[in-house]
């Protein structure tokens, strides 16, 4: 007999969290390998069918999960539109910098090339994250963001659907973003942009 619940807690890190049941605050135990559908990532309050079995130890968890279409589709397709709007205006404001000399286009190799390794680290952390692999750290991901490969990680999370949804990680990506802007800015004023 299928079950329904909610999404109580999930730890993406580790790869587990808890299923209450409408109607019970008996939680059960689900982990990632039990999802039928692992293209989108599960956060708490997904709405979720499941049954229950018995695992090794005689615990009971949650097999063959399957989302609520209904909450499952809700943003799927959809954009962030803010943060796409914010790389293509940086982009804008990166080619009036170029056309007005006062960046190179060497600068301007070394956002793109970061951007695309950052993009292949996304992906590489998503197919990781849904096959039980080892997982990129966070602190790396944010890091090659503070370098300059924050647009490509922006896209990944978009396009990708991949760490859109983790408020921790997200407050920390864009605390990067806004730390090279600052060091972009300052580059500028004091004019030592074209050093790159």
């Amino acid at each position: 007999m299928q079950l329904k619940g909610k999404l109580s807690t999930w730890n993406d890190d580790k790869g587990y969290g808890f299923i209450t049941p409408i109607g019970s605050q008996k939680k059960t135990f689900v982990h990632i390998s039990s999802f039928i559908n692992r293209q989108k990532r599960p956060i708490p309050g997904d709405i979720l069918y499941y049954n229950i079995v018995r695992d090794k130890k005689g615990k009971l968890c949650a097999t063959n999960v399957t989302p609520n279409i209904a909450t499952a589709n809700k943003d799927e397709g959809k954009l962030n539109i803010i943060s796409l709007i914010f790389v293509i205006i940086f982009i804008v404001v990166v080619g009036w910098l170029l056309i007005t000399r006062k960046i190179t286009s060497s600068f301007i190799l070394l956002y793109l090339a970061t951007s695309l390794a950052t993009f292949v680290l996304y992906a590489i952390d998503k197919y990781q994250s849904t096959t039980n692999g080892q997982r990129i750290p966070e602190n790396i991901l944010n890091l090659i963001a503070l370098l300059g490969g924050w647009p490509g990680g922006i896209v990944a999370q978009e396009f990708l659907r991949h760490k859109s949804k983790k408020k921790s990680f997200r407050t920390t990506f864009f605390i990067m973003v806004s730390l090279n802007i600052i060091g972009l800015l300052f580059l500028i004023i004091f004019g030592k942009a074209s050093l790159f």
